[in-house]
């Protein structure tokens, strides 16, 4: 849930508040979704990447693989060649669908 600025993420044990404008990329890898922010630190959550898929595209999110959404703020360079690639502020290169990328594009150069 998004509210003035910032992700709620309700735990079994806690509720984190986070600044939209410090998550780098969320990736979902076996029901468990890793929340990647600016400086390299990690939040954990079990939801649908999907369930944050719709809130985050307001605030210039793309769903660029099945199982990732990036911020585009913090996209760097796009390799279109020899496979899509993006590379984020933090270094991390992250694959870009095939059948995403033509809308990536076009999301991107309008940022």
């Amino acid at each position: 849930m998004t509210k003035n600025g910032f992700l709620i993420i309700e735990n079994k044990d806690k509720i984190n508040r986070i600044k939209i404008d410090t998550i780098s990329h969320i990736i979902c890898e076996d029901y468990l979704l890793t929340i990647v922010k600016t400086d390299n630190s990690h939040l954990y959550c079990c939801k649908s990447l999907s369930s944050f898929e719709v809130e985050l595209t307001k605030n210039d999110f793309f769903r660029v693989s099945r199982n990732t959404l990036v911020n585009l703020r913090y996209v760097v360079t796009f390799y279109k060649k020899p496979k899509p690639i993006i590379q984020m502020t933090n270094k991390k290169e992250i694959s870009v669908s095939r059948r995403r990328v033509n809308d990536f594009v076009k999301k991107y150069k309008l940022l």
